[in-house]
């Protein structure tokens, strides 16, 4: 293979194992960033690395939840702590790096290799290097971890197991005992499974020789793994190997090729691989038990040198007895034979069907995570047993599955996606960017033993209360728009590479809103109601529209914040918030969004849209002066005075403060209209205490107040100043409040800060 040729393999192959790894361990990024020309650049610079190279997760141009440091690793110049120490406080020391982790990503030819730079990172300068790096994080008490990936460009080769007996296979379905009878289940095409016991370390030689590509048909790869597991599996390797076989679960392994046979005697040929080609066969429950197989007998070997070295004969001698006894060590292994024919579509797209699901099922016996445990709650069983019924019943509603199998094509979501598409509707754009899995899926295990989520925006309680004929209307007001918003963010993440720009705010904009833009498109066709029963998903009409509207909204976002003076810097943590989205769907010039949508549509397909402003205001009869805007200090500033009505000025502690006595002001005076405020200032104003006291988005920090009705209700204060201004001059202009009756005034006691 030429080494051109090669290197973009490799490149290829580094973008899949840096994607499996974000994926499975649920750090949120930019999911297109391998198409960026920093990070070809930077994937280059790895490949082509003699001894050693490092590159950052922003020289990749990958914007993420987490840091990165991605290290190819050869052999040690001597230098390779210092420049690892130097890149990861550059890399910790940056503004938007506040509250996020580090992890160096390893990336070895063998086996020999990671033992090494695992020793290099437990010795004593690896541990201040490692301790001088979270010196830098201790504001966040952030932490530096270390993955591996084994990537070993082998030569062509037969990959076969040896010293093994055909006749002592176990096979299903079993064959048939009879001589000279021919074995009809044997048809081309179909599925077999066979069952023996090998030698562990021929697993191990053929992961050494292959690398972490063995595990390509594994859903689990990449995860974080129990370190218990890994330390009783070294220690029954090292200590017990004649108990291994009782004590492990066993090795399953996939081969896809359609000539998969048993036909030879002492040995079973797994595949005759090309130079650095793609592999017809992958362990897909397993990984575990080999890579911490490999590192322990590697570990050993190491050792073992290090005391030849040292000239410690006894201690030697004692190890390689260790090495011979464990390498007698036998596993069960499982081979299940699913021929793959290249030929027919449709039979590839079973084929890879029926191998996730059986990868799924062998890995389900793992440690749970939020999402196994979010599946099992009444909430979810209730909802996709709902959405199955109304599927089979013609409607076009979308299935819930589990990450790794969504599938917009097939009306699939995974509950990760609906999580963060619910967050959009419910007009948390920045929740929906920057909450992990975890944080989305947090569940309580109740009095009753059942699991409940803690985010009842997401899963609404309403919902699990509905009795079976109120399901399909609560459905439709709370998760109607859901699917409309996978697919606009799933269209973003696609499509937004190919939008240029010289407008450096509309370029961050573009960069980190894909969450902004959703929520905001979701809003814009619901004219901004929180009740979505009327939605109608308009995706197919606006599908070809929607790269104009991304770049209109990146133009007015960018716009408003600058306008606002608030926003010096637009980086990522700026869209983890939601304050940027609110200025900017207040403001917004919706004729233009208007333009692009009903260009060259028929006049009974022509949307009708509206400004924030105008759906907030409603259809309201106008009061006797005409609305005018709020008079607003242009780079906001803290209130601490306040004049309610034209009475006298009185103190307050805060803008905070100065919100929550104009809010009670108005609830008093302007009697009657508190389901206006919920409806309309949903993510601030609640009349739920348990959504009040978990304190999400502007709720974080909530004060009461009491409505005209005699009921409690929260007022939340999470927000800079602008966005204070902005919510108390949306509730007056609802209310048609009196002009001239609200005024917050600086600390002078003379410079107005807001007046209505």
């Amino acid at each position: 293979m030429s080494e051109n040729r090669m290197r973009a393999r490799r490149i290829e192959n580094y973008k899949e194992y840096i994607r499996n790894i974000l994926s499975n361990r649920d750090i949120d990024c930019d999911e297109t960033w391998w198409d960026s020309e920093e990070a070809q650049k930077a994937l280059n610079l790895l490949v082509r690395a003699e001894k050693w190279e490092i590159c950052s997760s922003v020289q990749m141009g990958i914007d993420s939840s987490e840091n990165f440091l991605f290290l190819k690793f050869t052999e040690d110049s001597g230098s390779l702590l210092a420049a690892l120490e130097e890149e990861a406080c550059r890399l910790a020391d940056m503004p938007e790096s506040a509250e996020k982790n580090i992890y160096v990503i390893c990336i070895v030819d063998n086996m020999k290799s990671r033992v090494f730079l695992e020793r290099l990172f437990l010795s004593a300068e690896g541990k201040t290097i490692k301790k001088n790096i979270r010196k830098e994080m201790k504001a966040w008490k952030g932490t530096v971890n270390f993955l591996y990936i084994l990537d070993n460009s082998y030569n062509e080769q037969d990959i076969k197991l040896t010293s093994v007996n055909r006749f002592e296979f176990i096979q299903m379905p079993p064959m048939k005992c009879h001589i000279n009878w021919e074995n009809k289940d044997e048809a081309e095409g179909s599925n077999r499974g066979y069952v023996t016991s090998v030698h562990l370390h021929q697993l191990i030689d053929i992961y050494n020789r292959i690398g972490d590509k063995l595990f390509k048909r594994n859903v689990r790869y990449g995860l974080n793994e129990q370190l218990g597991v890994d330390r009783a599996i070294k220690d029954t390797l090292r200590n017990n190997p004649g108990e291994f076989w009782f004590k492990n679960n066993g090795i399953t392994i996939l081969v896809e090729r359609p000539d998969f046979r048993l036909d030879r005697v002492e040995e079973v040929l797994l595949e005759h691989i090309s130079e650095y080609g793609d592999l017809h066969f992958s362990v897909i429950n397993g990984a575990q038990t080999i890579t911490a197989s490999a590192q322990c007998l590697y570990e050993m070997e190491y050792d073992l040198k290090e005391c030849k070295n040292k000239g410690e004969a006894e201690e030697a001698a004692k190890l390689e007895e260790k090495i011979r006894q464990s390498k007698n060590a036998k596993v069960l292994l499982r081979i299940i034979h699913i021929p793959h024919s290249a030929q027919a579509a449709e039979s590839e797209a079973d084929s890879t069907r029926e191998v996730n699901e059986i990868s799924v099922a062998l890995n389900r016996q793992k440690p749970i995570k939020a999402e196994d445990i979010a599946f099992a709650s009444p909430f979810v069983v209730k909802l996709a047993a709902f959405l199955e019924r109304e599927q089979m019943n013609g409607k076009r509603y979308f299935r819930l599955v589990k990450r790794g199998e969504g599938n917009i094509a097939r009306r699939t979501v995974d509950l990760v996606d609906f999580a963060r598409a619910r967050k959009a509707c419910a007009g948390y754009p920045g929740d929906a960017r920057s909450k992990g899995t975890n944080v989305l899926l947090s569940s309580r295990n109740d009095t009753g033993g059942e699991y409940s989520f803690q985010d009842k925006t997401i899963f609404v309680p309403e919902w699990l209360e509905a009795e079976d004929e109120q399901e399909a209307e609560i459905f439709e007001k709370y998760y109607g728009a859901v699917y409309f918003a996978v697919r606009v963010a799933d269209f973003y993440g696609k499509n937004v590479k190919k939008i240029i720009t010289d407008n450096p705010a509309a370029a961050a904009v573009l960069q980190n809103g894909k969450w902004y833009f959703t929520t905001y498109m979701v809003q814009l066709f619901n004219g901004y109601r929180s009740d979505y029963s009327q939605f109608t998903d308009c995706f197919e009409l606006i599908r070809d529209k929607l790269k104009d509207m991304m770049e209109l909204f990146a133009e007015l976002c960018g716009a408003a914040a600058q306008l606002s003076g608030n926003y010096p810097v637009l980086d990522s943590n700026t869209f983890k918030k939601d304050e940027l989205y609110l200025l900017t769907r207040n403001v917004a010039d919706v004729s233009r969004f208007a333009q692009i949508v009903n260009n060259s549509l028929e006049d009974d397909e022509k949307i009708d849209l509206v400004s924030y402003r105008e759906a907030a205001a409603g259809d309201r009869r106008p009061s006797a002066e005409p609305d005018t805007q709020a008079q607003k200090a242009p780079g906001g500033g803290k209130a601490k005075f306040i004049k309610l009505n034209n009475g006298p000025a009185e103190r307050v502690n805060s803008t905070a403060h100065a919100m929550v006595k104009t809010v009670q002001y108005v609830l008093d005076n302007y009697p009657g209209h508190e389901k206006e405020i919920l409806t309309n200032g949903t993510d601030w104003f609640t009349d739920d205490r348990a959504r009040a006291e978990e304190g999400y988005g502007y709720l974080r920090r909530s004060v009461e107040v009491t409505g005209s009705d005699g009921k409690t209700y929260w007022v939340g204060t999470h927000s800079n100043s602008v966005v204070k201004y902005n919510q108390i001059d949306l509730i007056c202009s609802l209310l048609h409040v009196k002009k001239h009756s609200i005024s917050w005034i600086a600390i002078d006691g003379k410079t107005p800060l807001f007046s209505w």
